[in-house]
């Protein structure tokens, strides 16, 4: 049974927003202002979610979605909106949460536009399944681990689509099993691509359920004929049940264990674990965004919190006295220090441990003048919080991927003491429902 609904909003994942007698009903593919007919198929107690069936009235700002995958696939959620809308979309969802959810009445300026709207992405994780007793790679639907097959990503680079169909050609040759979940058996994973910024490189890591694939050596040649820009192929050996992807094993198999890119001026070398912003033309303004927020004179000390392989804290280092940088991860600490020296930067000290416990140790010698954070989707640790604010840091720089625990760590901030400047959306993640902000707080 359809029941008829009009399109009001859209909500965190993109999808449409309606009521159906007063009951938030959420729809992906609707857009606001549309007339349409919905099946009503799963129903809770204070919201439902719905499917749409006809459209009877598109949006103006509809548009066709370029990827055959769209819908299915649980990748983009807005190649359905004109792009200038889903921007306009982002700033005012973001606008919404700090006055809705913090009761914080903060300026929100216009998003910064992604410079490239196709093969932006230099990173992609393709899962393994096997259809139809074919071996595939591909994406998993929104919300399961259902693997849909694609032959190509517009999202990624082309350079990571060429070896997508390259890998998807000569694998079936390795006679081997794709890893059941359930079963905990057979041998592929994920295969994972890492492409530089030129997309003149690319990295690609097997994660696989042993240090043993049969056949594998064999093919390398023909891989090396056919993608000639590999610069490594790597295992990933990971027994472990759940969603992490990789383990800290690491296997090489030909080439380096270590990929070069470029920031600006700054030049980085990471091993597949390591994190690094996926917008390959983007990461240049973000970094650039933040630096006008921190307005450094030279004299200042830094600490730069869930650094990674050192990205933000290079750039720091040239506009301040001194930079601390702070990652749980000690193989990124390790590239962090390689990649200080590359560049000729001595003014930097880089730390393995968790940023709450670290920034303690910190304290005890010095009180910095500026923390950035970059934290996970997660955000910051409270304890963290609580030791900026015994402190009394003078500026916090805050980089965030997910404005819903942004907004939560501002509350606090702002109940200790701190004034919020003006957040800056930057499209990281053209046509997703991805918000990358960057905003600053100033102790008051």
């Amino acid at each position: 049974m359809s029941t008829l609904v009009r399109g009001e909003g859209l909500g965190q994942k993109g999808e449409g927003i309606a009521r159906v007698m007063g009951m938030p009903v959420f729809i992906p593919g609707l857009l606001p202002g549309e007339d349409a007919l919905v099946r009503l198929n799963d129903r809770k107690t204070s919201y439902a979610r719905g499917e749409l069936m006809t459209l009877l009235q598109p949006s103006p700002q509809r548009r066709d979605p370029f990827c055959p995958a769209f819908g299915i696939c649980g990748g983009c959620h807005l190649q359905h909106l004109d792009y200038e809308a889903g921007i306009a979309w982002k700033r005012d969802y973001v606008r919404q949460l700090f006055r809705h959810q913090g009761g914080l009445d903060v300026d929100v300026r216009d998003t910064i536009p992604s410079e490239e709207l196709h093969g932006v992405r230099n990173k992609v994780q393709l899962p393994f399944a096997s259809v139809d007793e074919e071996l595939c790679l591909g994406f998993y639907a929104a919300r399961s681990h259902r693997v849909i097959p694609i032959a190509s990503c517009p999202m990624q680079s082309p350079l990571a689509n060429k070896a997508l169909r390259i890998f998807k050609d000569l694998l079936p040759d390795l006679k081997t099993s794709v890893y059941n979940e359930r079963l905990r058996t057979g041998m592929l994973r994920h295969l994972i691509l890492r492409t530089d910024r030129d997309d003149d490189q690319i990295q690609i890591t097997l994660v696989v359920n042993d240090d043993q694939v049969p056949g594998l050596t064999s093919l390398i040649p023909a891989v090396r004929e056919q993608l000639p820009e590999m610069n490594g192929l790597l295992l990933n050996i990971n027994r472990a049940a759940g969603n992490k992807i990789m383990s800290n094993t690491y296997h090489l198999m030909w080439g380096s264990s270590l990929l070069e890119d470029r920031i600006g001026s700054y030049t980085y070398r990471m091993t597949p674990g390591s994190f690094f912003q996926t917008n390959r033309f983007l990461t240049e303004t973000l970094y650039e965004t933040a630096l006008e927020m921190v307005d450094l004179q030279g004299n200042e000390s830094v600490v730069d919190l869930y650094c990674g392989v050192g990205t933000i804290s290079l750039y720091l280092a040239r506009r301040a006295a001194m930079v601390y940088g702070v990652e749980l991860y000690p193989q990124a600490i390790v590239e962090a220090r390689q990649n200080a020296m590359a560049n000729g930067i001595d003014n930097v000290k880089f730390i393995v441990g968790a940023a709450e416990s670290m920034f303690d140790d910190l304290l005890a010698h010095e009180v910095p003048d500026l923390v950035l954070v970059d934290p996970p989707r997660r955000g910051c640790d409270t304890a963290l919080l609580q030791a900026i604010m015994k402190a009394r840091i003078p500026k916090i720089v805050y980089i965030s991927c997910n404005p819903a625990t942004l907004v939560r760590d501002a509350i606090f901030l702002c109940s200790a003491g701190y004034e919020m400047s003006a957040v800056q959306p930057v499209d990281m993640f053209p046509w997703t429902e991805h918000i990358e902000c960057c905003c600053s707080f100033t102790r008051i």
